[in-house]
């Protein structure tokens, strides 16, 4: 359905946002918390 495949874009997103941003993942997990 488009809600696993909005998820799964958002998934690899968030994947890509940390390895991009490896010095901020304290706020990486707040967001993703």
């Amino acid at each position: 359905g488009v809600g696993n495949t909005l998820k799964r874009h958002y998934e690899t997103y968030l994947l890509e946002y940390e390895l991009a941003h490896e010095d901020v993942d304290g706020e990486c997990c707040l967001l993703c918390g």
